[in-house]
């Protein structure tokens, strides 16, 4: 566990650094909705669970007349969070908003 205090959890970490050897990257897809999560929540669960373990995440965002979600999807296997990200999109383009995979 890391301090959230920007400047402690850098030390932190800097300390930890030479001890990291490396390992597999994840692979992050985001998918930017124009529609609030409650609206697309039963979307991000269904996707959660058909495409595991790739995990959902998902982060509100607001603007001078917009509003929408970031979808973060994050995996292992490049190809799982990619097909989770298009299953996403798609679903969500179903119900007529936008959906766009960055």
């Amino acid at each position: 566990v890391m301090a959230g205090v920007p400047s402690i959890m850098q030390a932190m970490f800097e300390g930890l650094a030479p001890s990291l050897t490396g390992g597999t990257q994840p692979t992050r897809i985001t998918v930017q909705c124009a529609i609030g999560e409650g609206t697309i929540a039963d979307i991000m669960e269904a996707v959660s669970a058909k495409f595991a373990p790739v995990t959902v995440g998902s982060y509100p965002w607001f603007k001078p007349g917009q509003f929408g979600t970031a979808v973060v999807l994050t995996g292992l296997e490049k190809d799982d969070v990619q097909r989770a990200s298009d299953a996403l999109a798609e679903r969500v383009r179903a119900l007529g908003y936008g959906a766009e995979i960055q």
